[in-house]
């Protein structure tokens, strides 16, 4: 529960009702173990009422903690206990303070340690017990919300991991396409190398015969050009005719390994 700041009309007001009970004199009994934070209210209202109270130079003493607060927007945490006994040691203060407490500006702990009736340390207690479940379930619920945004958050990190995952999944596949395609043009590929060392083999192979063809038409050619010499080289101008036959011998030889060739291919 908050409550509101505290105002200087408010106060003003309050610091009235206060002065008409400075004589009220109450018999405070010991202050049960209270975490300074449940007191916060009580002290800021302490240290605001302490302010107007040395404006109106009123014949109450301020602690000098509380004047020393005068000016400050929040009063520090750590400041809290060394504020609570200056409150606790001056039983005068304190009571003319409580006699004017508001609802509006001290919550109901804060009242009941200004003001402290009978039986107000088993209430405070109460008090105490309830704000700590109060908290208690404020702590469960934000550790719930937290929890949540936690996994929220995880749910959409594996969506993402699974987008990614599809992801590569998609460029895997298209992948191995472009893999089976590949290997597929490679195969082609060695087909056609493999049909071209056979043809290149079966020419090779062909060269080879046409060379021996050649060098045997040769041979032969020789052979009978070396017949027909050695035939007409005896007789008395047989120059002359020599070379004419010769001549005809060397073409008629060369039709006849002509045919022959042919038909051997």
């Amino acid at each position: 529960m908050r409550y509101v700041s505290t105002n200087i009309c408010t106060l003003s007001r309050t610091l009235v009702l206060c002065l008409t009970v400075i004589g009220y004199r109450v018999d405070m009994s010991d202050p049960a173990s209270i975490e300074h934070r449940y007191l916060r209210s009580a002290v800021e209202f302490a240290v605001a009422m302490g302010v107007e109270i040395t404006k109106r130079k009123a014949a109450i003493a301020v602690p000098r903690e509380l004047r020393a607060m005068s000016g400050k927007a929040r009063i520090p945490t750590g400041s809290l206990g060394q504020l609570r006994r200056a409150i606790d040691g001056d039983d005068r203060f304190r009571a003319v303070i409580a006699a004017g407490v508001l609802p509006e500006l001290v919550d109901p702990i804060g009242i009941l340690w200004l003001q402290r009736p009978d039986g107000w340390e088993l209430r405070v207690h109460d008090l105490v017990a309830e704000m700590g479940a109060d908290e208690a379930d404020a702590d469960l619920r934000a550790a719930l919300r937290r929890e949540e945004k936690r996994r929220r958050a995880a749910e959409q990190i594996a969506i993402r991991l699974r987008a990614d995952v599809v992801e590569r999944d998609v460029s895997i596949a298209a992948l191995h396409f472009d893999v089976d395609e590949l290997r597929a043009d490679v195969v082609k590929a060695e087909d056609e190398a493999a049909t071209l060392r056979v043809e290149l083999v079966d020419v090779r192979i062909e060269a080879r015969h046409a060379r021996d063809r050649e060098a045997a038409a040769k041979a032969k050619l020789e052979a009978v050009s070396d017949s027909v010499g050695r035939a007409t080289g005896g007789r008395p101008g047989g120059g002359v005719r020599r070379c004419s036959c010769g001549a005809r011998t060397r073409r008629e030889t060369r039709s006849a390994v002509a045919v022959r060739g042919a038909r051997g291919g």
